[in-house]
Order: C-alpha cells, then structure tokens, then sequence
C-alpha cells in the first residue's frame, strides 16, 4: 500500500522507493520498462509506453481496483499499472471533441475576398472538408481564368468567434499535411477545457463498470499518454512475480 500512496500523494511527480522484486521469465517487452514516475523522466515514460503497450492492451488490462478515489490501478500480464481517472477521461473527451465536434458557423453579410495565392486556394479547395468542420465556408469564383476564394462563413464557438489569423493557422498545417484533420490552436484550448469540465474528477468513487470504461476507452485513442494539459493518464507501476493471469 505504500508503493500506492506514494504514487498518489507525490503526484507523479517524485520517485518512487526502489522495490526488490522478481521479474517474470519471457520476452516480455513491457519487462524493459525502466523508468519510474517521477515529473523528469515524462518523456521516456511516453516514449517506453507507446513502444510497449499496442491498443488491444488496453482492452486485455485487469482492474484491480480504485486508489485514493483518484487512481486505477490495472494489472497486465506480470505488471501493475497506475491509471489517473481524471487525466484520461479527459483525453478520451478531448479527442471525440477534436474528431467530431461540428462548429457553429457564422455566415458574412458580404464575402470577403481573401486574397491568397494560387497555391493557398488550391489546398483550400482541396482540403474543403477540413476547413468546413472548423465552421470556414468559401465561395470559389474564376475571373479572368483564376481561380478567386472568398470567405462566406466564420466558425463561433462559446461566443467566440474565429478570425483569419486562425484560418491562416490551418492553411499552414495542411499545406504540409493534407487530407488530416487539424483544428487551431484556439479550438483546441477550447475543446481542453469542455473536455476537463465533463470528464471523472478527483475524488470521484468508481464501481467496476466505471473503471473498466476509462481503461477501454485508452485503446480509441491517437494519444493516450496524456491529457491535453500534459498531465500523465498511465504509469507503469511495478513489476510482479511470475504467475498466470488467470490466477
């Protein structure tokens, strides 16, 4: 219990107490975890976990139970994992948000011609479903045999209204990476924040239904690392003795 404490009260960010403890045979690649939870080692965190865990572990992860109301504790083969309940609750809203939400659109009582190249209007044009799901609408007109895009619609989202400079946000990312959905900076914010008011905090008990879908739900995601705020959603925790899950 003191290995559980100590993860909760240091917060992720302080080092465990060494433990003496047998690692299972095999070739196990979760067995060359080396990193402990502590604030510095973050990164390599991330790093061994995304090279060891695949989506599917999520979905074969034992609950073993909540910790501090805060925490999941799940075992996996000869591992033990700590879960934050919050942080990846959070993540698994923020990307439905980033993936699906649709924006309010705006529509201008005059388009406005945007002035761009050639070549912006064209990954415009190409890429319009992109810019449509961040709530930008375009009238394209060809004069004089070029092709001229005018802004018809501004995205609006919790009372705040997008501007060109995010529009120019997008324009850049999917120039270098079309056909990928990217949302602002500002949209992005936004959604963290929606996302972190309705997700599981701190706090909260949860039965074994709730646990096991906050587990499940890491296997959707692009990221499951951390939420949107950086705060770690999983740690490796320990290692055990060598034994059969079905024990």
């Amino acid at each position: 219990m003191k290995l559980l404490r100590d993860a909760y009260t240091r917060h992720f960010e302080e080092p465990l107490e060494e433990q003496q403890e047998e690692i299972p045979d095999g070739n196990d690649v979760l067995d060359e975890i080396t990193t402990k939870i502590r604030k510095e080692e973050n990164s390599d965190a991330e790093k061994q976990l995304s090279r060891s865990l695949t989506k599917e572990d999520f979905n074969s992860m034992k609950v073993i139970g909540q910790f501090n109301n805060g925490f999941i504790i799940c075992r996996l083969r000869g591992h033990l994992f700590i879960v934050d309940q919050h942080a990846s609750d959070e993540k698994y809203n923020f990307e439905r948000l980033q993936n699906t939400a649709k924006l309010t659109k705006q529509p201008l009582f005059t388009p406005a011609a945007l002035g761009f190249g050639s070549v912006q209007e064209l990954v415009i044009r190409d890429n319009l479903p992109i810019f449509q799901a961040n709530g930008f609408d375009f009238d394209f007109r060809e004069k004089d045999g070029c092709l001229k895009t005018f802004l018809t619609a501004r995205p609006e989202l919790l009372s705040q209204q997008l501007t060109n400079s995010d529009l120019e946000e997008i324009l850049s990312v999917v120039s270098d990476y079309p056909n990928q959905m990217y949302r602002p900076v500002r949209i992005r914010n936004i959604f963290a924040s929606k996302a972190c008011r309705k997700s599981v905090m701190i706090g909260k008990p949860l039965n074994q239904r709730e646990m096991t879908r906050i587990i499940r739900h890491l296997s959707k995601l692009e990221q499951p690392w951390n939420c949107p705020h950086g705060r770690p959603t999983i740690r490796h925790l320990a290692s055990l003795p060598n034994q059969d899950d079905d024990e």
